[in-house]
């Protein structure tokens, strides 16, 4: 096997968010579809934010600790809302 055909079949790294979100297929409540645009950008959003913290955990590990607690805690709220239909 090819590097490239590795590389190829290797699934996106927000796939499985959009799997979960486009359709309803892994949520309570079907959305939207701007809800579920809204959602994957939240979403996308934070796991950015993740791998930030990986440079500021060299200048500072503490904020990047504060920065882990702040998005964890984000988190924890429901963060896609009911459709109103």
């Amino acid at each position: 096997m090819r590097a490239d055909d590795a590389k190829d079949r290797r699934p996106d790294r927000l796939d499985y968010l959009i799997h979960a979100v486009r359709g309803g297929r892994l949520i309570a409540r079907p959305l939207t579809p701007t809800a579920e645009r809204q959602a994957i950008v939240r979403f996308a959003m934070g796991t950015l934010v993740y791998a930030a913290t990986i440079g500021i955990s060299f200048l500072s590990p503490g904020a990047a600790l504060a920065i882990h607690f702040v998005v964890a805690a984000y988190y924890v709220f429901e963060q896609v809302a009911a459709s109103s239909s």
